[in-house]
């Protein structure tokens, strides 16, 4: 099962600077304000298999595109249940 959702960041947390060599802050505006997305994969048992933070605006297809590409091949993502209207499409 793939699903998504959001985390509403502080209002200050976007004004914290970067460290030298880190990735930053995974927070992007919204309509609802400043938010940061949590991607997660499980398996048939509902455990989680992957998960994955991005900024609050990146699509849910490109997470679960990315949280397939994580897995090995012989899991893949041929037969998965998305909570999302992507359903059994390709994703």
């Amino acid at each position: 099962m793939i699903d998504a959702t959001y985390l509403k960041a502080h209002r200050t947390a976007s004004s914290l600077g970067v460290k030298k060599g880190g990735r930053g802050r995974l927070i992007g505006r919204t309509k609802g304000g400043m938010n940061t997305k949590l991607h997660a994969i499980s398996d048939s048992q509902g455990r989680p298999l992957d998960l994955l933070v991005t900024a609050g605006e990146v699509s849910d297809y490109i997470g679960a595109r990315a949280l397939c590409d994580s897995l090995p091949v012989s899991i893949g993502c041929s037969r998965i249940a998305a909570t999302t209207p992507t359903g059994s499409r390709k994703l």
